[in-house]
């Protein structure tokens, strides 16, 4: 029974490692943004989201999701019930974020009755898909000097790294991290993957 216990400990299987995404750095980050500035087809859109994920850490779906009413011009705040844990963020909205949603609602969001905040470029002018988010960032990527790809895991969650990174970079405790991202837990593999990142970024490794 021993001889058999053993065999089994060594023909088993370890589980697969969750393969890490990797962060965007500040320099990306400003780079993709730039990028859809300068790019005369639904750029106002675009930069919009883009500066919601770089400020917030927001997932795609989130992002894609938020409405109208979500925007709390008056107490500058974004509020949201995330799609993945159910739970409702109240979340802080920089000027330079809301000048970046004010200005895509005044100037490029087509005339609808749908409550979606970014809407599809084309009729019906209803909520996009995480998935057409993505391809618009992928463009950006492309377009800019983001080292890209295909595969290689960058997508809207290295806003969302960049995002933790930049918070335990500050020092921000784990806890106010797993607050503003939204964590129902943060398990001690995401908190080591964080700290790991910030120890690679500052040249600890």
């Amino acid at each position: 029974q021993r001889q058999m216990c053993i065999r089994d400990r060594l023909t088993t299987r370890p589980a697969p490692r969750k393969k890490v995404r990797p962060a965007f750095s500040a320099k990306e980050v400003h780079t993709v943004v730039d990028s859809a500035a300068k790019n005369p087809s639904l750029s106002l859109r675009d930069t919009a989201m883009f500066a919601v994920a770089a400020s917030l850490g927001l997932r795609a779906g989130d992002i894609v999701r938020l409405t109208l009413s979500d925007i709390d011009w008056i107490h500058h705040e974004i509020r949201f019930v995330q799609n993945k844990t159910g739970v409702e963020l109240h979340l802080p909205l920089e000027a330079s974020v809301g000048n970046a949603i004010a200005n895509y609602i005044l100037h490029e969001r087509p005339k609808t009755q749908s409550p979606a905040l970014f809407v599809r470029s084309r009729i019906p002018f209803d909520f996009m898909t995480s998935t057409a988010a993505g391809d618009r960032l992928r463009k950006y990527m492309k377009l800019s000097d983001v080292e890209y790809t295909p595969g290689d895991g960058k997508g809207f969650h290295s806003f969302r790294r960049y995002v933790a990174s930049s918070m335990i970079n500050q020092e921000v405790p784990i806890d106010t991290v797993k607050e503003i991202l939204g964590h129902t837990q943060i398990g001690s593999m995401k908190a080591v993957s964080y700290t790991h990142l910030r120890a690679h970024e500052t040249g600890a490794y």
